[in-house]
């Protein structure tokens, strides 16, 4: 991003560290470059930051006037000067770094990861069940040597982020977000993954994101067919089929016998299920105008998601449609005209991501916290600093299943669930022993955006979730530390 301003000169970047890592030349602040509001500029200086959460993470919070009033408030002004040789880092979303694509049982062992410019560890369709074992995610440890420079340097700072006072870096300058999106993503596999003893952190999402994807039913041509549709991400209209994030496909994994149920969009209340004999994927010759039909239904009747594409939308850019024909092998249940004008969504039974562990490891400085959807999982014996563990099913992005059962949260040591006073509401705690963060995470919440605890995630069009959704969830023996 050269050119960024900072009132009357520019920051100078650093080339040899592309992305993490530039010095301030001048003046603050950079939000009044054109392009600043889609970027986090993130201070070096760590102690201007208040709260757990946001401690050199997000620059917005202890920087940014409208977002961060009473902060500001509670500082001396000057603090929030950026001032010469102070380090900032870019929030620029773009690619990934470990990704897993259709495959089965990879394991991978003592690694490091210290710089991802969008998700960290994704793992996308096929078998999955993979496993992590001392992987960390996080800045750059220092040496004994650039300690003691820290500790004697007049720029203590700049020892601490590069291990000289050097404005340029180089390589081996300690960049300050490890992840600009989420560190370990898990979207449309058949298992869950397992990641023990190791390390999350400085990543500007969610923690942990494991889930299958969900699919939409467009129309009931009769009793044993229908017309269903897979979506895609709108936002991501431009990315390949099955790369991040959200245009993992699930309907290609259904095969002769395999149960798909439905639910009534916004409660996710049951509406029965059936077993697939066959599925056939629309094609653009031939099906132009019902791919059409099925973005008019996402568009109107799923407008409160974050927004979904049939295909039309993508199309330009070679990925293929997202609408199936489906034949079962019995009769569908009969939904009321009630049901078929809230919106009828599915899932396939038999893809669920189900199985996931995160254990003994430790998650901090992260931006938001976990979204949990693996049914018979276990999360125990971590340390983790979250705004909130969402256990719950999220119509909003599509993610499933949408029936959750036997997960066990145990053992586990949270922060004090109390957010940074600016930006978000301050994160309560559920009552013990069965203690989860709670924190919101979006201002969207009525629509679905998402909140702490066991399907407390906010109903698309509905105001909560029916409790059968999460069944058979232990949580105990998990204590705070402040």
């Amino acid at each position: 991003m050269p050119g960024v301003q900072t009132g009357p000169a520019a920051l100078v970047w650093n080339s040899s560290d592309p992305g993490f890592g530039a010095y301030a030349g001048a003046a603050w602040p950079p939000a009044s470059a054109a392009d600043g509001v889609h970027h986090v500029f993130n201070l070096s200086r760590a102690e201007f930051c208040t709260g757990i959460q946001f401690t050199t993470t997000d620059g917005t919070s202890c920087l940014d006037a409208a977002a961060d009033t009473q902060a500001r408030k509670s500082l001396d002004a000057s603090n929030h000067r950026l001032q010469l040789q102070d380090k900032i880092t870019a929030h620029i979303r773009i690619g990934y770094t470990l990704h897993l694509l259709n495959s089965s049982h990879v394991h991978t062992q003592h690694t490091s990861i210290h710089g991802a410019p969008g998700f960290a560890i994704t793992e996308y369709d096929g078998y999955g069940k993979h496993s992590y074992y001392n992987v960390s995610l996080g800045r750059r440890h220092r040496t004994s040597n650039q300690r003691r420079a820290a500790n004697s340097s007049m720029h203590a700072n700049d020892a601490a982020m590069c291990g000289v006072a050097n404005p340029t870096g180089g390589r081996l300058c300690l960049g300050l977000i490890a992840s600009n999106n989420d560190a370990l993503h898990s979207s449309g596999c058949k298992h869950g993954p397992s990641f023990v003893s190791g390390e999350l952190s400085y990543c500007m999402d969610d923690w942990v994101n494991i889930h299958s994807r969900t699919q939409v039913v467009l129309e009931r041509v009769d009793a044993r067919h229908l017309i269903m549709i897979d979506p895609r991400l709108d936002y991501a209209v431009s990315v390949s089929d099955n790369f991040p994030y959200g245009n993992v496909e699930t309907m290609p994994n259904a095969n002769p016998m395999d149960q798909i149920s439905f639910y009534l969009s916004g409660t996710l209340g049951g509406l029965g299920s059936a077993r697939v004999l066959s599925a056939t994927r629309a094609t653009w010759d031939h099906d132009a105008s019902i791919v059409a039909q099925a973005q008019s239904l996402l568009d109107t009747k799923f407008n409160r998601t974050c927004g979904l594409d049939a295909g039309m939308h993508c199309r330009e850019f070679g990925c293929r449609p997202r609408v199936w024909y489906v034949t079962f092998d019995s009769d569908v249940p009969a939904w009321t005209e009630s049901d078929r004008a809230k919106g009828v969504v599915a899932s396939l039974d038999s893809w669920t991501g189900s199985g996931a562990v995160i254990k003994d490891s430790h998650l901090h400085h992260g931006r938001f916290g976990i979204r949990w959807k693996s049914s018979n999982g276990v999360i125990s014996g971590n340390r983790i600093s979250a705004r909130y563990v969402e256990i719950s099913p999220l119509e909003y992005y599509m993610e499933g299943p949408f029936r959750l059962q036997n997960i066990t949260v145990v053992d586990n040591t949270f922060s004090g669930c109390a957010a940074p006073p600016a930006s978000y509401a301050p994160t309560p705690c559920a009552t013990e022993p069965h203690l989860l963060p709670l924190g919101y995470w979006t201002k969207w919440t009525s629509w679905g955006g998402g909140t702490g605890g066991i399907c407390k995630a906010a109903a698309v069009g509905a105001t909560e979730l029916v409790q059968e959704a999460c069944a058979d969830i232990s949580v105990a023996d998990n204590v705070k530390y402040y």
